[in-house]
């Protein structure tokens, strides 16, 4: 069976209105109440300013806002740059009690497609080994403080520890 970029969206497209459902009828996915909109939780890292969040979390599910590489300068090596964004969404997932492990859905905006190469062999090394998510990749005019790379995902949150 071919999944096409339609079908995929279909199914995204199902998933999301399953979630809105069941947040409208009091129910969940499993059948029991669903949380009240109360029950958002936003964690902010310890360099956060007072304007973003780095997460949300929804129930069992946890949106991180986009992460840049901080921690390295802008004019790092996109490499450096690659691992470093991993560092800090991995951090906040942990932080939310998930992991890349438990993603749902990765956004990647790049500075420049040509480093497509580098960027896919690191997330491969990261990421593959515990299975890829849906990914959305897109090539972007400017990355906030000038990096070349920033990252937002969507994961479920686990019920017991890893």
């Amino acid at each position: 069976m071919t999944i096409t970029s339609t079908s995929g969206a279909r199914a995204a497209l199902a998933m999301a209105l399953i979630v809105a459902l069941a947040a409208c009828t009091g129910t969940s996915s499993s059948g029991g109440p669903a949380p009240s909109p109360k029950e958002v939780r936003e964690l902010r890292g310890p360099n956060d300013c007072e304007c973003l969040s780095n997460s949300a979390q929804f129930g069992n599910l946890v949106w991180t806002a986009g992460h840049l590489p901080e921690g390295v300068s802008a004019n790092a090596p996109f490499e450096v740059q690659v691992k470093q964004v991993l560092d800090n969404l991995e951090a906040t997932l942990k932080a939310s009690g998930a992991g890349f492990d438990t993603l749902l859905k990765v956004n990647i905006y790049l500075l420049s497609f040509d480093d497509w190469d580098t960027f896919n062999r690191i997330y491969l090394d990261r990421i593959g080994p515990k299975g890829l998510p849906p990914r959305t990749t897109v090539q972007v005019g400017y990355i906030g403080l000038d990096y070349r790379i920033e990252m937002d995902v969507v994961a479920y949150v686990r019920s017991t520890a890893p």
